[in-house]
């Protein structure tokens, strides 16, 4: 009879044990599923904050002076070095420049000859 006490005995614990491992799995997953809401929240805000910051004023007064300097360094009315500094910034690379300034001498020289 011992052996049939034993027996129920580890049943009942395996049962308590199922039943523990089932509250703690709920309680992670309603936890983790938590998380990854304000998670996306969070970004959600941050992405609205970005766009609107790209519609601010001052942005939009930076893009034209970009593509202002960006057409003053493809038509030559800069220096050599003032051309390089406001390319670079521009994000063109030193052989983009190069290519740029040969162009537009060499249509300067078409237009002397």
């Amino acid at each position: 009879m011992s052996s049939i006490t034993q027996g129920k005995g580890g049943g009942a614990r395996a049962v308590t044990e199922q039943k523990i491992f089932e509250t703690t799995s709920i309680a992670f997953s309603s936890v983790m599923i938590f998380l990854s809401l304000l998670i996306l929240l969070l970004n959600y805000r941050l992405s609205r904050r970005v766009l609107a910051r790209k519609k601010h004023s001052t942005v939009r007064k930076l893009r034209k002076m970009l593509i202002k300097g960006r057409a003053a360094v493809k038509t030559g009315m800069l220096t050599p070095i003032e051309t390089v500094i406001l390319a670079l910034e521009a994000g063109m690379t030193l052989e983009e420049v190069r290519m740029e300034y040969v162009n537009s001498c060499a249509s300067k020289n078409d237009i002397l000859e």
